[in-house]
């Protein structure tokens, strides 16, 4: 199991040239699970990407989580 996330200002994915989903401020995540991955292990990635502090703090320090910002 493989996880890419990139932080972005805004996103959005494009379908046969039709937009189909857009968001701000937050998160772009390629997740590649194979047949052998388990339930146990997709959560464990999803809590651990939760908890990653990578997005900056009004200090401008990558110090705030998913969680912290919303």
């Amino acid at each position: 199991m493989r996880i890419l996330a990139q932080r972005v200002k805004e996103a959005f994915v494009h379908i046969e040239e039709q937009e189909v989903a857009r968001i701000a401020h937050g998160l772009v995540v390629l997740l590649g699970i194979e047949a052998d991955d388990t339930g146990d292990d997709i959560q464990y990635l999803i809590q651990k990407l939760y908890q990653m502090r990578i997005f900056p703090d009004h200090e401008g320090k990558m110090n705030k989580s998913i969680a912290d910002v919303d």
